[in-house]
């Protein structure tokens, strides 16, 4: 068996911060739990091989959202999203992100983002041909299946059907 997904939970992460709208938060501050959901592209190294490269260091992931929950905001939302952010940042495998901050009157604030290369912008009025050049070094770390990728859509939207000893 050969696991390509899953998700990576890091729970209630605890925090002395100063967030919120009110002066008296901004002063005073208060304890604050966060919760992360990691989503990396490809865990299979991790998993079988006991390696760290295709999935994220916790203690590195543990450090940012310290970094960026010590930097106050009047928005739980905007905490969510900088350290979302942040994530994506320094993690590449990362193909989704989900942030949960509590405090004791606000249950949860959450933010939710999903890796967006924005290839189809890239591509939009060039040759069709050059899609594989381009994808293949979005990722940097898959190229060659992003290129075959490119190149089969090419070759469906196309109509063409290549021989067997192509």
């Amino acid at each position: 068996m050969k696991l390509t997904q899953a998700a990576i939970r890091l729970r209630r992460m605890a925090f002395y911060a100063y967030h919120g709208v009110l002066p008296q938060e901004r002063t005073v501050g208060g304890e604050y739990w966060v919760d992360l959901t990691l989503y990396p592209d490809n865990i299979s190294a991790a998993v079988q091989d006991d390696r760290l490269d295709g999935t994220v260091n916790y203690a590195e992931a543990y450090e940012i959202v310290r970094r960026e929950m010590a930097q106050p905001s009047a928005l739980l939302e905007h905490v969510c999203g900088r350290i979302a952010q942040a994530l994506f940042a320094a993690f590449p495998v990362l193909l989704r992100i989900e942030v949960e901050v509590e405090n004791g009157r606000i249950k949860d604030a959450r933010s939710c983002g999903t890796l967006y290369r924005g290839l189809e912008v890239i591509l939009k009025g060039r040759d069709p041909r050059d899609a594989q050049h381009f994808t293949q070094r979005t990722c940097g770390v898959c190229t060659y299946t992003h290129a075959l990728a490119s190149t089969r859509a090419l070759e469906g939207a196309m109509g063409l059907t290549l021989p067997a000893n192509a």
